[in-house]
C-alpha cells in the first residue's frame, strides 16, 4: 500500500491516491479527474473506489467526473448525500455552483464499517461536527488517519455549515485521540501531523 498526496483546486484540498494489488481508492477528489486517474495508472493500480470524508464542494468536486472516468463507486455517509447531490448545498459560503455536477453512483458507508478494495482495508469512523456526515477513514495495518476536515494539524474543521455542530466536533476529536497508539494524520487541508502530536498540542482536543 502506497499513499499519493495532491493538493488541488482554490481550496488547496488534500487529495490521497491509495494504491493497492492492483487497483487504487481516491479520498477526496477535489480536482482534475484526469490527471487523478492518470496517477493511479502510473502505479499499475486503477482507480476502483472513491471516499469522501464529507460532502463539501472543495473535497468532491471531481467525484462524478472520475467515477465517470473509471467506472469506479462513489461512497459518503448517508447524512452528507444531500450535499453532492444539490448545488445548493455543497458549500456552506457563497459560491460560483457552474463547477457542481451531482454525483449519480453514490454507495453509503456507516459507523465501524470496513471497506476493502485491492488489498486496501479502511474502517469507517463517523466524525460529525463539521458536517453532519463527516467521517475518518483508517487504516491499522499502516496506521493511518484521513481525518477529512475534522482534525487538521494543530486545529479542527470550522463549523459554520449548516449541518455542523460545536459539540459533536469536539466530541469526534476526543474519539480520535482516543484511539490506541498512534497514526499518521492525513487531513483534508495543510501538513500532516499524528495523533501523538495533536494530543499533546491541539489545544481542541480535551486532555
Amino acid at each position: 500500500m502506497k499513499v499519493i498526496k495532491l493538493t488541488l483546486g482554490e481550496f488547496e484540498t488534500n487529495t490521497y491516491v491509495i494504491t493497492g494489488d492492483g487497483g487504487s481508492i481516491v479520498v477526496d477528489p477535489a480536482g482534475e479527474p484526469e490527471k487523478l486517474a492518470a496517477v493511479a495508472n502510473e502505479h499499475g493500480a486503477p482507480v476502483k473506489l472513491i471516499l469522501l470524508t464529507h460532502g463539501h464542494l472543495d473535497h468532491t468536486i471531481a467525484a462524478e467526473e472520475l467515477s465517470r472516468l473509471t467506472n469506479a463507486d462513489v461512497i459518503i455517509h448517508p447524512l452528507d448525500a444531500e450535499k453532492v447531490q444539490t448545488a445548493e448545498k455543497a458549500l456552506p459560503i457563497p459560491y460560483d455552483y457552474a463547477q457542481f455536477t451531482p454525483v449519480k453512483h453514490l454507495r453509503f458507508c456507516k459507523d465501524n464499517e470496513i471497506i476493502s478494495c485491492s488489498g486496501i482495508e479502511l474502517t469507517v469512523l463517523h466524525t460529525p461536527g463539521h458536517t453532519a456526515g463527516s467521517v475518518s477513514f483508517l487504516n491499522m495495518s499502516e496506521k493511518i488517519l484521513f481525518s477529512g476536515d475534522t482534525l487538521f494539524r494543530r486545529s479542527m474543521g470550522a463549523t459554520a455549515d449548516e449541518t455542523s455542530s460545536m459539540p459533536q466536533i469536539l466530541q469526534s476529536l476526543s474519539r480520535l485521540a482516543n484511539l490506541d497508539g498512534d497514526y499518521l494524520v492525513l487531513s483534508g487541508h495543510g501538513d500532516d501531523t499524528t495523533l501523538a502530536e495533536e494530543r499533546l498540542y491541539n489545544q481542541y482536543i480535551p486532555e
